[in-house]
């Protein structure tokens, strides 16, 4: 593989995660943890997006120890925090997400300016998590715009506007939820991936339609599955494998983070387990 994966989280959060008397804090938003599952999967990347406040700090600081490479853009207000609750005896899962500083025009056209720089050297661009308040809802089209300029490939993983919007910039790569799947449809994507849960998920790749399913496990917490599961996806389209052996990555991967309990990590050796675990075929 030639060149690095760039990560793009224009919302990125503090992730509190909570099981009885454990407590973790990671630095989080769906582009980060997707970097984080990369690094796992030994490709480079570079994690980056709008930080602020002591929470961009920390957020800095975590990445650091990590050792995810990132470069980040910068402004005063407070990035959010969000809290992951788990029951330590049913195992329920409960969340509050923040809402996120508000980012101005002037603030985004900073980032952007960051961004194209960060694109020198990249061999693909990951933008996922939700859009920054105050942006418009094509933020994430003009980004996959301006990557497309110089010949990067583009996933999008988001939702709502921000992904009917996206999906006019013709991203190379688009993973919707099961309910925005069918606004997909004839949109300009290359590879559509949608993924079911526990059920499994699909690869729509041209004429082909893949369906992967992964064992039953015991999980312990869901958040970051999807992220782990794009990155899985991408790190065997950029080792040149075909749309069968990334998607049965990528379920290997969506399945290994839900054992641990930091989104978007998961342990190699599960990883390479589940990968001779995950049924795959052709639909």
């Amino acid at each position: 593989m030639r060149g690095h994966v760039l990560t793009v989280t224009l919302n990125p959060a503090i992730d509190k995660t909570v099981r009885g008397k454990k407590t973790i804090l990671s630095a989080g938003g769906k582009g980060i943890n997707v970097s984080r599952a990369l690094n796992i999967l030994g490709i480079k990347n570079i994690a980056t997006g709008i930080i602020g406040g002591k929470a961009g700090n920390l957020i800095i600081s975590r990445l650091k120890k990590e050792k995810i490479k990132n470069d980040f853009f910068r402004i005063k207000k407070e990035t959010r925090t969000n809290l992951t609750a788990i029951g330590p005896g049913s195992g329920r899962i409960s969340r509050k997400i923040g809402e996120g500083p508000k980012v101005t025009a002037p603030e985004f056209a900073g980032f952007k300016k960051k961004f194209r720089s960060l694109l020198e050297g990249c061999a693909f661009a990951v933008f996922s998590g939700a859009n920054a308040n105050g942006l418009p809802d094509s933020a994430y089209a003009e980004l996959i715009k301006i990557a497309a300029k110089k010949g990067i490939k583009a996933a999008l993983d988001t939702r709502d506007a921000p992904l009917t919007q996206g999906l006019k910039a013709r991203p190379f790569l688009v993973k919707p939820n099961l309910e925005e799947a069918e606004r997909v449809k004839g949109r300009g994507a290359n590879i559509a991936l949608l993924t079911l849960g526990a059920g499994g998920a699909i690869a729509f790749g041209g004429k082909k339609v893949i369906f992967a399913k992964p064992p039953k496990l015991k999980a312990i917490n869901d958040v970051g599955c999807g992220d782990a599961f794009l990155a899985g996806f991408i790190a065997y389209y950029l080792k040149r494998r075909d749309i069968g052996d990334c998607i049965r990555a990528a379920t290997a991967a969506g399945a290994a983070n839900a054992l641990g309990f930091r989104p978007g990590a998961f342990k190699k050796r599960d990883f390479e387990k589940l990968m001779g675990k995950v049924k795959v075929e052709a639909v």
